[in-house]
């Protein structure tokens, strides 16, 4: 009987002991558990801070550009409205022969006629005589003498055709 008092005894007082050490045991892997995960927020919170800087910086560099942008194209319209503004004074003073006549076929014809070369019938076909009179104009004004009316040609020959509709 002796040796079961001494048992019961012995396990009254052991028994909220070794308990406490295994919550003690556990409190400590839950702690070490919860300090390694506060390690890896800290970690990930690190990540981002320098992602949130890369971005900050790039967001900076595009602030600067789109200024450089914005700046351009204050600049670009100034000098649209300052070119539209010139044109449309010249266009005001410019007399109505100085005006531009549309490129045809029979408008080449109408002015090489009046400028003096024989293009035979305006029919607004661009025939054999027509070449002709064509690179013969051109070699008269020191153009090339290619046969084709462009745009330095017809601004010379023009001037005929305005002068045969006053």
């Amino acid at each position: 009987m002796k040796i079961f008092l001494f048992i019961r005894t012995f396990l009254l007082f052991m028994t909220p002991l070794l308990l406490l050490g295994c919550v003690t045991s556990n409190v400590q892997q839950k702690n070490t558990l919860l300090v390694e995960q506060l390690n890896q927020l800290s970690l990930k919170v690190h990540s981002l801070e320098q992602q949130n800087q890369g971005l900050e910086q790039k967001n900076l560099e595009n602030d600067r550009v789109i200024a450089q942008i914005e700046d351009e194209l204050a600049d670009l319209k100034v000098k649209q409205e300052a070119q539209t503004k010139l044109v449309l004074d010249q266009l005001a003073k410019a007399k109505p022969a100085e005006i531009a006549v549309k490129l045809t076929n029979k408008n080449i014809q109408k002015a090489l006629q009046t400028a003096g070369y024989d293009v035979g019938p305006v029919d607004g076909k661009i025939g054999v005589k027509t070449r002709e009179a064509i690179t013969a104009f051109q070699r008269t004004n020191n153009l090339n003498p290619d046969g084709i009316v462009g745009g330095t040609t017809w601004e010379k020959l023009q001037t005929h055709l305005t002068k045969a509709e006053e």
